[in-house]
């Protein structure tokens, strides 16, 4: 029954928090697993284990292109720290398919690849910065006042490793490894939404707008009281028709505006001033656990 289902995750996380104190995480491959097997749980009053002390914000709003929208999510406190797309993939991720690709440490500062699979089914690579807890702490030192007292006896001791930052690897369509996702050229649960932007661009390029459609919410984009707008008619217009020129892509500010809806801001950089511009997607995780573009709006200066 859903009551012993309950009951049991109950006794898993009371049997964590013992083995806790007993594990000390003497490698950064260590936490960088034992901070998404934590992860997991819905108590966000364990993320300090892991995790560094968030960086106060004096805002909890978001400007993502042209557009102020207010980040949400459990992990949304960590925004300075994690990034959009890792603060939408770390909750509820699949455990049993992380990787860890690469990892360079030098001296108390390690740095790591590690490929992850949201529960959606979306795969994504980030980098990870670690950093040994003595470190960690002195750098955050006036920015984390009273930290210590909330975590007491569950305080990490000085010898073990934190997580400092989780950022989305945006040259990943570039790697051997882990970049497989990217070259989908249909709707695929396994992209992310920065690999669907990546994908419908890249179908826009090579001249094939009936692929590039299949990458939109019902084949539509919203565009104010129309209800919507097929996106060849919108390259039509101006200036979207700078979606067909794109000479480099670089991903902006992105937010989580609320479960299954992402924004991204992309910079679309071509030969000259002129022709570069500024977008924002909106995406949408759909019922078959795919991400689907819903909107594409200009903005009308570069942020």
């Amino acid at each position: 029954s859903r009551r012993r289902s309950q009951c049991k995750v109950l006794c898993l996380h009371k049997a964590l928090d013992k083995h806790w104190p007993q594990k000390e995480l003497t490698t950064p491959e260590e936490a960088t697993l034992e901070c998404l097997t934590l992860l997991r749980r819905p108590d966000p009053n364990i993320h300090h284990l892991v995790l560094c002390p968030p960086t106060k914000i004096e805002t909890p709003y978001v400007q993502v292109g042209h557009i102020f929208t207010e980040d949400n999510g459990p992990l949304a406190e960590y925004a300075g720290s994690l990034d959009a797309a890792a603060r939408r993939t770390l909750p509820g991720h699949l455990l049993r398919r992380c990787r860890i690709l690469s990892s360079i440490r030098l001296g108390n500062v390690c740095q790591q690849r590690v490929a992850l699979t949201a529960c959606s089914g979306a795969e994504s690579t980030f980098v990870w910065r670690l950093v040994q807890n003595s470190e960690a702490t002195e750098n955050q030192q006036g920015q984390h006042e009273g930290w210590r007292g909330a975590v007491n006896a569950l305080e990490p001791k000085p010898s073990h490793w934190l997580v400092e930052s989780v950022n989305y690897c945006k040259d990943v369509h570039e790697e051997d490894d882990g970049g497989k996702a990217e070259l989908l050229t249909v709707p695929h649960p396994r992209l992310a939404p920065e690999a669907v932007i990546q994908s419908q661009l890249s179908c826009l390029q090579q001249g094939d707008m009936q692929a590039a459609e299949l990458f939109c919410d019902a084949h539509r984009l919203a565009s104010g009281e129309q209800g919507g707008i097929s996106l060849r008619r919108l390259i039509r217009q101006q200036p979207y028709h700078r979606l067909l020129m794109v000479g480099r892509v670089v991903l902006g500010e992105a937010a989580n505006v609320k479960e299954g809806v992402f924004l991204q801001a992309v910079h679309l950089e071509g030969g000259s001033k002129q022709s570069s511009a500024l977008f924002v997607w909106e995406l949408r995780l759909c019922p078959d656990n795919c991400w689907r573009v819903r909107a594409i709006t200009h903005c009308p200066s570069p942020v």
